[in-house]
């Protein structure tokens, strides 16, 4: 089941907002989450602020969270339930896209 909480902006201000102790699992989405881009799972905080630094996750333009006390089973689930949906890993998850890869992905 997908993390059930509301979309926030992609933006640093309010990722600096987030707890600095804070496990669990995330979600990285396009618009709104029309397409997720990429699930994660540890230091919430710490891993969406290393992201925001990362070439590839310039597409991002939202993210949802969800605490979790075992987030490596979380993010397991998470991502078996998304290749079972959708047939294949999300974007971001697999080899990082190049080129003509990222036509049609997004729009």
């Amino acid at each position: 089941m997908p993390i059930k909480a509301e979309w926030v902006a992609f933006k640093l201000e309010n990722i600096r907002l987030l707890p600095s102790n804070l496990m669990g699992v995330y979600e990285c989405g396009h618009k709104r989450g029309s397409k997720v881009l990429y699930i994660g799972k540890g230091n919430i905080r710490a891993r969406l602020l290393a992201h925001a630094k990362e070439k590839e996750f310039g597409i991002v333009t939202h993210f949802r969270k969800r605490r979790a006390d075992n987030p490596d089973d979380a993010e397991d689930r998470l991502l078996s339930e998304y290749k079972r949906k959708y047939g294949k890993l999300p974007l971001l998850n697999k080899n990082k896209p190049s080129g003509d890869q990222w036509k049609g992905i997004l729009y």
